[in-house]
């Protein structure tokens, strides 16, 4: 990505290469490590999980969505499990384990269900349809602080 990556902290750069061997479909970077490795900044997406792609269950585009949050400065539903702050968002209730299937659980004693219709979990595309208002507000104060013109 290093001499690839054009723009400033506010332009997301996507790569697409194949991740299969290494079991990623993707990663990104947060919006904090922007200021120490301007170079390294973007989301890198496995070839196979663009709209049409060979990973059925994972190829209509939502795991671009869920890399895209993390660059904006979202953690996993289930960061940190049933305990502590978790995601640092007060909407999105407590998770043990991420989720593969598309079923309603419950895996923490605190309030609320598993997230399981989140972007930032790891269930089935066709499962992800939403982040929350908590989520939304996060991802703006992240990239307000971390990706704005101004630095």
């Amino acid at each position: 990505m290093k001499k690839m990556r054009k723009g400033g902290p506010q332009d997301l750069n996507v790569y697409t290469v194949s991740l299969a061997k290494a079991g990623l479909l993707g990663y990104a970077t947060f919006p904090a490590s922007y200021r120490d490795k301007p170079s390294d900044d973007g989301v890198v997406l496995c070839s196979y999980t663009v709209p049409g792609g060979s990973l059925g269950g994972y190829n209509t585009g939502k795991i671009l969505v869920h890399e895209v949050g993390h660059w904006i400065g979202l953690y996993h539903t289930f960061q940190g499990g049933c305990e502590g702050n978790g995601d640092e968002v007060p909407d999105t209730p407590a998770e043990e384990t991420p989720a593969s299937e598309c079923k309603p659980r419950d895996t923490c004693p605190s309030p609320g269900i598993d997230s399981i219709h989140n972007h930032m979990n790891y269930t089935p595309d066709s499962c992800r349809t939403e982040f929350t208002p908590g989520q939304i507000a996060r991802a703006k104060t992240q990239f307000l602080t971390y990706r704005t013109l101004a630095q």
